[in-house]
């Protein structure tokens, strides 16, 4: 009787420290993350704001683990208020992390950061910004949706004497390419922006 009381109370132990240690970070899913998450074969990623921190500037944390293991842990400074993360294929390595945050304001212009996979876990890298050409009326409003792994962006085009709610100049769509480190202008048959957000 002793015995068989000692063995439930060692596997009601386990489980305990086990759900205790997946809550704290040591296998955290996407199901316990209090912010935004993604996921992409065995990698998730959750992305925080740490508590008591103002939602338009500051940092967050971003949780990196495979499988039910966290892998790592990074700090990122950030401008304005975290709303999507992508993580991209690329070709033999593990997917490249793409993080949105929104600025609050009337544009509610994005800013996006990239986490690029090098040995042993993720570092942050730099992501090209659109060309002063590509820019040519643009006030914010971007959107971003993802086809075929890959990223792409649009964005109203505004005219002179447009107020923000009414842009004529129709709409922009650009495809980043992780190669050669640029936005190029959608192909005609991605201009409409069906696809995954």
């Amino acid at each position: 009787m002793t015995t068989w009381l000692n063995s439930i109370t060692l596997i009601l132990l386990i489980a305990v420290f086990s759900g205790c240690a997946a809550f704290n970070g040591q296998g955290i899913s996407n199901a316990h993350c209090r912010g935004i998450s993604a996921r992409s074969g065995d990698v998730s990623v959750c992305v925080t704001v740490p508590a008591g921190e103002p939602t338009s500037i500051g940092s967050m944390l971003v949780t990196v683990s495979e499988g039910k293991v966290q892998q790592q842990q990074l700090q990122l400074e950030r401008d304005g208020t975290p709303e999507r993360i992508w993580l991209l294929p690329e070709a033999g390595h593990q997917p490249v992390m793409v993080l949105m945050t929104r600025s609050v304001g009337s544009g509610s212009y994005p800013v996006l950061q990239r986490l690029e996979p090098v040995y042993g876990g993720y570092a942050e890298s730099d992501m090209a910004a659109l060309t002063r050409e590509q820019m040519q009326g643009y006030m914010g409003h971007d959107r971003f949706k993802v086809f075929d792994g890959q990223l792409y962006r649009y964005f109203p085009r505004y005219r002179t004497g447009d107020t923000n709610v009414n842009p004529t100049g129709g709409e922009a769509c650009y495809r980043y390419d992780f190669i050669s480190e640029h936005w190029f202008q959608c192909p005609p048959h991605q201009q409409s922006g069906r696809g995954v957000e």
